[in-house]
């Protein structure tokens, strides 16, 4: 066990280590060091697994609506998902398999976000009976009156273009 890098050259490739063993330990090592410093986010230390591959697949499902309420969803490969998530393609295409998959989830996500926005919205409701203050609730909750509502409309109208020849996103 060296535990140390070959001296590095001036230019070229970067420094190597002397086994791949050697290599596994430092990236282990950075990686532990890494996880020792504070967060800016108020994060538990101990995330299990389930809630970190939820985690991640809602940033990259985060991305899909990006590039989607930019360019639309024609724009929306595997890999400029990929770059615009700053994740390897290979964790995208792990987390859902196929475009396909990746769309519908992506949109399935988009309606939960929706779903708990609108009833926290009527939850705050001071006359939750009242059909107009339920009505107006839900158009505040919706209406494109600032920019994150605006990007959102635009991606629920880039996924109804894509739906009405697309059978499986169109049942989302």
């Amino acid at each position: 066990m060296c535990g140390s890098r070959l001296p590095a050259a001036e230019r070229g490739r970067p420094p190597a280590y002397c086994s791949r063993s050697c290599q596994a330990k430092a990236y282990r090592r950075r990686k532990r060091e890494r996880a020792a410093t504070p967060r800016l986010a108020a994060a538990p230390a101990e995330v299990p697994a389930a809630s970190a591959a939820a985690r991640r697949r809602r940033e990259i499902a985060e991305a899909v609506w990006r590039i989607a309420a930019g360019r639309g969803l024609e724009s929306a490969s595997m890999r400029e998902v990929a770059a615009e998530a700053g994740v390897s393609l290979r964790v995208v295409q792990y987390a859902f398999g196929s475009k396909r998959r990746l769309l519908v989830e992506s949109l399935r996500l988009l309606h939960e976000e929706n779903e708990r926005r609108a009833r926290d919205r009527l939850a705050r409701l001071p006359e939750p009976r009242d059909p107009r203050a339920v009505l107006r609730g839900v158009l505040m909750t919706f209406l494109p009156v600032d920019e994150q509502r605006r990007t959102a409309l635009r991606v629920f109208l880039a996924y109804y273009v894509r739906s009405l020849t697309d059978p499986e996103l169109a049942a989302v």
